[in-house]
């Protein structure tokens, strides 16, 4: 019997002939056929196409039935597509609302089975519309990329979202433009320790290890996302002699055993203790047992000629400031100028002194008498060999 042979280069369905004069490369009816277009033997010969089969839906996530996708990615290297849904539609570009449903999930294409698609994404945060379909759409790695000509251009790390699927929450944290800082980077020294001990609207805390912590300090819980009990500026005002207890500017409640940070610039000015601005001499103490809040006198007395220990105006003493530097025997390193009172005085003679009264930021064992330098170190023989 004579074999028939007809090839199809022309592509052409032709239902206006009867089927027995039908010209070569022509076809009556075909279903599910694709003509080969390969370079071999094979070149114009039908092939089967594929069907489809349901392996996944988004209303096993709870769409609902008007959501639509709106972007698809198909990721032919791992065998998954992604797909952009909403049920959201507005052509005047209004916002999305809590009342509306927007996904990002992934469905791995590998299945032969109907199972549910990954949500990497779930919120109206995500804004997407109907109105405004995904064309631009990419992954790099494990970002995604995607555009819309709606919202600003945007990305999630697939990997990240897959191991938690409320990681993005907000629009900040998808936007591929990040907003600029308002200030520049500060690098912070930090200690971290925890309460110890209830502390109930009080401005004296004590703590598990106070090493390392200074006067200025800020303090802060060390959450700083969620449960936080200090919600103002609170810095470190004192650090009295009693272990790990410190003096803070404001009273605070905190639980006990809540981690805190104590915070400071790492940026120090090492030539603080050799400034211009020095100031030396004896001390009146007055009180017993030195300790916060505890007044420093120098220069009580109006001696003629001028003793040592006499702040003389416009003499070899400056002026002390809050925040100067001071130190002495008795003195724990760090510890600083809290307040300053200045008097005025004169001598028979008509010569002016200061009678200078400070507080100090620390508690310290200075009896009277005891010799202190502000802004300047005292200086000993060992000190000046160095």
């Amino acid at each position: 019997m004579a074999e028939i042979k007809n090839t199809f280069l022309k592509g052409k369905m032709n239902q206006d002939l009867d089927s027995r004069i039908l010209p070569n490369g022509e076809y009556r009816e075909a279903r599910n056929l694709s003509i080969s277009r390969s370079e071999s033997s094979t070149v114009g010969e039908f092939e089967n196409v594929l069907g489809n089969t349901a392996i996944s839906s988004l209303t096993a996530i709870g769409a609902s039935a008007t959501t639509e996708i709106i972007g698809q990615l198909i990721d032919e290297n791992s065998n998954v597509a992604y797909f952009l849904a909403t049920d959201y539609d507005s052509p005047t570009e209004v916002r999305a609302t809590a009342a509306d449903n927007c996904y990002i999930v992934k469905v791995d294409l590998s299945v032969t089975v109907n199972t549910n698609p990954i949500i990497l994404v779930q919120g109206f945060f995500l804004n997407f519309n109907k109105s405004f379909p995904v064309t631009g759409i990419n992954l790099v790695e494990d970002l995604l990329f995607w555009t819309d000509n709606l919202n600003q251009p945007r990305k999630i790390n697939v990997a990240r979202a897959l191991a938690d699927a409320t990681h993005y929450t907000n629009e900040d944290q998808i936007s591929v433009a990040k907003y600029a800082p308002y200030e520049p980077i500060l690098v912070m020294d930090r200690v971290q320790t925890s309460i110890d001990g209830l502390v109930t609207a009080s401005a004296t805390i004590v703590v598990a290890d106070s090493t390392g912590i200074k006067v200025g300090d800020i303090i802060t819980d060390r959450n700083k996302i969620t449960g936080q009990q200090i919600t103002e500026l609170v810095t470190v005002i004192g650090i009295p002699v009693t272990a790990n207890t410190l003096t803070l500017s404001k009273a605070v409640t905190i639980t006990d055993t809540t981690l805190v940070d104590f915070s400071r610039p790492s940026m120090t000015n090492k030539k603080d203790v050799y400034m211009s601005n020095h100031s030396s001499g004896s001390v009146t103490v007055d009180a017993t047992s030195p300790g916060l809040g505890t007044i420093y006198t120098i220069g009580t007395g109006l001696v003629t000629p001028p003793a040592t220990d006499q702040f003389i105006y416009n003499g070899e003493n400056g002026i002390p400031k809050i925040g100067d530097l001071v130190s002495g025997t008795g003195v724990d390193a760090d510890t600083r100028v809290a307040s300053v009172s200045i008097i005025n005085q004169y001598n028979s003679t008509g010569t002016f002194y200061e009678k200078i009264s400070i507080t100090l930021n620390k508690e310290t064992t200075l009896s009277t008498s005891d010799q202190i330098s502000i802004s300047c170190l005292l200086y000993t023989s060992d000190a000046a060999d160095e």
